[in-house]
């Protein structure tokens, strides 16, 4: 902790060099680059696209996970192994009238599940285990006709795909000596805190997304009734408190008088999070927030952001690291 709090402090004294900025501008390139491939790769060229992935990731196998860089090792691993998860459990709840669609499917299926395994040595691998998860949206966006919400995942696929970039970019640059290892370790500590940004970012855009809506600033704070997710969640069948009934209405009448509060509270939490950025300890404290925040909408409506949540525990154990 307090060598993460020095780190960080430290950034304000650091002279920035044209190469410092390049490498980072570098990054960025490569993970939007990467993360509008997947997505039209994943709609137009799937099978295609995955092989070409796993031949580039292969190319770039002999990268392994540097011991300096732990708090970016355990967000990198601790993603990766939950959306491996995600693809051994979640398989196509729908018919797939197609058997050698439904072969190939099952195929990446397999092929992400150990490539999950693998990233834990090699970061590049990891490359397909996102490609995977982006793709399985639109596969069941285009066999349902419903399009599928990116918000539950694409902030954590965001994150992964940023750092994994870093990786195979400062590795391969501090290996043709472009980069000096004091450099190097400058860089990764940089898209560190970038990384956190991002996913900070996101909640604030949610905030800013609710203050810009047609009828001015206030309109989401009062017009939004949080409480009718739980009729909507109980008419799915996805509410996991719909076998208490008692507690149910108990909560449905709490929110109905204070889901303006319960808003506010929402709203504020969002708007702030740039602040918190600045220290272990803002960083724990805001994602603990988050985690309450996300519980609170689970027993609303059956929606859990488990990949989220699992990022912010990632957070925060290697802040501790760090």
């Amino acid at each position: 902790k307090m060598l993460f709090k020095k780190q960080l402090n430290s950034l304000q004294g650091e002279q920035i060099t044209i190469k410092h900025l390049s490498c980072l501008g570098l990054i960025v390139l490569c993970a939007v680059t990467l993360k509008y491939t997947f997505q039209f790769s994943a709609e137009n060229t799937l099978i295609s696209g995955a092989a070409t992935l796993l031949a580039f990731s292969l190319l770039l196998f002999r990268i392994e996970y540097d011991r300096q860089h732990k708090s970016i090792n355990i967000v990198i691993k601790g993603v990766l192994l939950m959306l491996g998860a995600y693809a051994l459990t979640n398989y196509p709840g729908y018919l797939i009238e197609s058997g050698q669609e439904k072969l190939e499917i099952e195929t990446l299926r397999i092929i992400t599940v150990i490539s999950a395994l693998v990233s834990l040595k090699r970061p590049a691998i990891g490359l397909f285990v996102i490609y995977y998860t982006i793709a399985r949206k639109q596969i069941d966006t285009l066999h349902t006709g419903i399009t599928l919400s990116p918000t539950d995942y694409m902030p954590v696929v965001e994150v992964a795909l940023f750092l994994i970039s870093a990786y195979l970019i400062l590795s391969t640059l501090r290996h043709r000596q472009w980069l000096t290892n004091e450099q190097t370790h400058k860089v990764f500590r940089w898209s560190l805190f970038a990384a956190i940004g991002i996913h900070f970012g996101n909640y604030f855009h949610s905030a800013i997304a609710k203050l810009i809506f047609d009828g001015g600033p206030l309109t989401w704070l009062f017009d939004n009734h949080t409480h009718y997710l739980i009729v909507t969640a109980l008419e799915m069948g996805l509410s996991p408190i719909g076998s208490i009934p008692a507690f149910t209405q108990w909560l449905f009448n709490l929110l109905s008088e204070t889901f303006v509060a319960f808003n506010f509270v929402t709203l504020i939490g969002q708007l702030v999070c740039i602040y918190f950025v600045t220290s272990v300890r803002k960083v724990i404290i805001i994602t603990l927030f988050y985690d309450l925040m996300h519980i609170t909408i689970y027993l609303l409506t059956g929606n859990f952001f488990l990949e989220v949540d699992i990022t912010k525990r990632a957070y925060r154990r290697g802040d501790a690291c760090h």
